[in-house]
């Protein structure tokens, strides 16, 4: 990386038709709790059961979040460098405008709004208000509605995104904290109990495991483990809001993926140490497990209010992450205008905050969330794939573009992540595949739209080019 005096300067403010712009407030601890609180969601407490199941053995129980954690390294240290040469507002629809054409962005855009974001927000939120539900004494929660508590978790970070992305940015930081505390609590207090058996990783192999059975375990296990990593592009995603973005928008990438893979590299190591390993690869609960070890039955209450911080604040960066893509299509005239208002006061971009919250609001009450996001999956991973080979794009078609920072190890690091996702999208072809047709169809649904919209961002381009 450069040093600061050698870093280009930052652009200049995203404004809207009435001349309102977006505010280059956020600073880089919050910047890196996005990323940090925005990867680590309620999977990390469910699924290392899973993977211990499908790998048979701890050492490839193990080694598949290690292999999993290098993989989605290597998207973010793309990530990085795109982000860093492009801080606009959008990340990967930005990317893959630039990169390969107007309509690939505008169809990542659409899919954020009316699939994969929206119903990624809605699901989130449910399981928050689950974990909360657990939390209150029994008459309450009893009569609580689910629901109502979900929509509320989401009008709440709603409104905090409402007051712009210095307060929202300053919740972010609050909720990662506390979540990243609760984490390192779920770690050490089994290891000062003292149930820690090292001994568990020589523990005899399952005869069944020869080399093409450690290759299906460790591919199966890659597949339940890569969506817990997902989630270092939010902060491209803000890139247009982020304090001297040449310099923090990489930062906060390495710090914020490092500290994640440090917690689940660690976590997993505590569980796999501390409890029985035929026992705890059958659990549903195995979070549970590993506290009620330590502190007895009220070890479940404390998991259940640490998976509910961590939910929220999966949905707080998903909030100020999602709209910005929204406010990118409308920017570029690829939506309607009115969509990127920004507001005089708090200079958020207040429309497609709102819209986005709705549209997942409509998800809870339909109920149709799981459906959706299960339908994207493949669709979604596509984009994810394109922005990250849109690396070698850029390098090709813009070789003298500023770039304050470039990809370790390129061309290995990004090669090795177009890689296994190729094989990635074919196993969940085969698996999924009507899902993923599904996927495709709600993407495409909004050709309609783009051809309609697409002459008036033809000439905001013209417009902008003869104004240069």
């Amino acid at each position: 990386m450069q040093d600061k005096s050698a870093l280009p300067a930052d652009p200049a403010p995203e404004t809207d038709a009435e001349g309102d712009s977006l505010e280059r407030s956020l600073k880089l601890p919050q910047s890196i709790t996005v990323v940090t609180g925005g990867i680590i969601g309620v999977s990390i407490f469910l699924v290392p059961a899973s993977v211990a199941n499908t790998a048979g053995h701890p050492i490839l129980a193990l080694s598949v979040w290690i292999i999993a954690g290098i993989l989605s390294a290597c998207a973010a240290l793309t990530y990085a460098e795109l982000g860093a040469a492009m801080p606009q507002t959008g990340g990967i629809y930005v990317f893959l405008k630039k990169g390969y054409g107007r309509i690939f962005g505008f169809f990542y855009g659409w899919m954020v709004m009316c699939g994969y974001g929206a119903a990624a927000l809605a699901i989130v939120a449910i399981m928050a208000s689950g974990y909360a539900l657990r939390i209150l004494p029994s008459d309450f929660a009893g009569q609580a509605s689910g629901t109502l508590v979900a929509i509320g978790f989401i009008v709440i970070s709603g409104a905090a995104n409402l007051l712009g992305i210095a307060k929202s940015g300053n919740l972010q930081f609050v909720l990662t904290v506390v979540k990243v505390g609760l984490i390192l609590i779920l770690i050490a207090l089994p290891l000062g109990a003292g149930h820690l058996d090292l001994a568990v990783f020589g523990m005899a192999p399952n005869p069944a495991l020869d080399a093409p059975g450690i290759a299906k375990a460790l591919s199966e296990g890659l597949l339940l483990t890569l969506f817990s990593y997902s989630g270092a592009h939010f902060a491209t995603q803000i890139a247009g809001e982020i304090k001297n973005p040449a310099r923090n928008i990489p930062r906060a990438i390495f710090y914020g993926f490092g500290i994640v893979l440090g917690l689940y590299l660690m976590l997993n190591t505590t569980i796999i140490t501390t409890l029985p390993f035929e026992t705890f690869r059958y659990s549903d609960a195995v979070a549970v497990d590993l506290m009620e070890l330590a502190l007895g039955p009220i070890g479940a209450y404390f998991v259940a209010i640490s998976i509910m911080i961590s939910a929220l604040a999966v949905l707080n960066a998903q909030l100020m992450s999602y709209p910005r893509v929204v406010f990118a299509l409308a920017r570029d005239r690829l939506m309607p205008q009115w969509i990127a208002d920004i507001h005089p006061v708090t200079h958020a971009p207040w429309v497609a905050v709102v819209a986005v919250a709705l549209i997942s609001v409509l998800y809870i009450l339909s109920g149709s969330y799981q459906t959706i996001l299960a339908a994207v999956a493949f669709i979604s991973h596509s984009f994810t794939t394109l922005a990250v080979a849109a690396v070698f794009v850029f390098r090709r078609k813009y070789p003298d573009m500023p770039r304050p920072y470039k990809v370790t190890f390129y061309p290995y690091a990004p090669a090795a992540f177009i890689l296994f996702s190729i094989v990635y999208l074919g196993m969940l072809l085969v698996t999924r595949t009507w899902e993923s047709i599904a996927g495709i169809a709600i993407v495409a649904s909004g050709l309609p739209v783009y051809l309609f919209m697409r002459p008036k961002a033809k000439a905001q381009e013209a417009e902008l080019a003869a104004a240069e």
